[in-house]
């Protein structure tokens, strides 16, 4: 979803930490909001998850978090599954 141009904070490596690291908890606690609301076992695909909260923080960090949010256990117990189409 970001432009090609744009930094990821993923090269940064060290530098995600302090405010970058609540901004990442603020936005990922942000999409899981959006799951929790989705009834159980439906999937929710990236352009609507990421229009959900676009709002929350700037377009670079929304994608870096995305990128990251499989695997991630809420706070209910349940596992994030990404499942990837080509």
């Amino acid at each position: 979803m970001s432009p090609a141009g744009s930094i990821s904070l993923a090269h940064q490596g060290s530098c995600v930490h302090g405010l970058v690291r609540n901004d990442i908890e603020h936005v990922e606690e942000a999409m899981f909001r959006v799951l929790r609301a989705v009834t159980k076992s439906n999937w929710v695909s990236w352009c609507v998850l990421w229009g959900a909260v676009c709002k929350v923080a700037p377009p670079e960090l929304l994608d870096y978090c995305l990128k990251k949010l499989g695997g991630k256990l809420m706070s209910d117990g349940v596992v994030v599954q990404v499942l990837m189409q080509s």
